[in-house]
């Protein structure tokens, strides 16, 4: 399924569901899931190449940097990144600039560095992928109070909602025995530009609930403005889940489509 076909037929598919919130939420559930069921071989497969030397998590961070376009899949890219992640090198061993990202080398090496972080509270379970819906969701609350406390400092440099976000995201995609439980509807589900637009696609048809906040496709720090937005947005998606008893995971991976977005494996 390429990019212009999956946008092409959720549009044909969006204007028969109208602004029934509903219809809408049982199509983005749909293809999302769709979407994740070839994802989670795909990424399955991609980490049995370094599960070796590095640790699930930080193979889905890993992944996160490049579903983001911090950073790029050159050659050794994982086994170097989850290197740096799991604290077994320092930042002077990494060749930034090979593995950059449309944002340049610098916002790379500050977001792999602002990832350090959490590396001592990630939870055993989680690192290791066997983690429940409630566990992923308890490191994510836990994570996000020291994350907003950063940035406030200013010590967690440009970290938004996709970085934040991304690898639990990443992390559920990979761990379909969690799909079904009700914690993951808890769990917050990264924004970014096709999101954004996805948005303002549902607006121009009429459906009700989108507030200003989510139409900006700019991304401000978790302590500037974007916490507030994550929010507004998961309510917002994880009420379509409900009317339709869909999975905000997938929903939001069909918003991404929606946007003109690609799978990112």
């Amino acid at each position: 399924m390429s990019q212009w076909t999956a946008k092409t037929e959720l549009e044909d598919l969006l204007a028969v569901a109208g602004t029934d919130r509903k219809k809408i939420g049982a199509l983005l559930d749909g293809m999302g899931k769709l979407v994740h069921q070839d994802m989670t071989l795909n990424l399955q497969k991609a980490f049995s190449a370094v599960e070796s030397m590095a640790t699930r998590y930080s193979f889905c961070t890993a992944e996160a940097l490049v579903w983001a376009e911090y950073a790029v899949r050159s050659s050794n890219y994982l086994e170097e990144i989850t290197r740096f992640l799991q604290g077994q090198c320092g930042e002077s061993s990494v060749d930034w600039t090979k593995y950059a990202g449309r944002y340049g080398p610098d916002a790379l090496r500050d977001a792999c560095s602002g990832y350090l972080e959490f590396r001592r509270a990630i939870p055993a379970r989680v690192s290791s992928g066997q983690a429940s819906a409630k566990e992923l969701l308890d490191f994510q609350n836990s994570s996000l109070i020291r994350a907003i406390d950063l940035s406030k400092r200013h010590w967690l440099r440009n970290f938004g909602t996709w970085l934040f976000c991304g690898p639990f995201k990443v992390s559920a995609i990979m761990t379909p025995g969690i799909w079904e439980e009700s914690a993951l509807q808890m769990v917050y589900m990264p924004l970014g530009g096709h999101v954004s637009r996805a948005f303002r696609a549902l607006a121009r048809r009429g459906v009700e609930g989108i507030v200003p906040s989510l139409l900006e496709e700019k991304e401000s720090g978790l302590a500037d403005g974007a916490f507030s937005t994550l929010v507004i947005a998961h309510s917002f998606q994880r009420d379509l889940a409900r009317k339709c008893c869909g999975s905000v995971l997938h929903i939001n991976t069909g918003l991404h489509l929606i946007g003109g977005g690609d799978r990112c494996i």
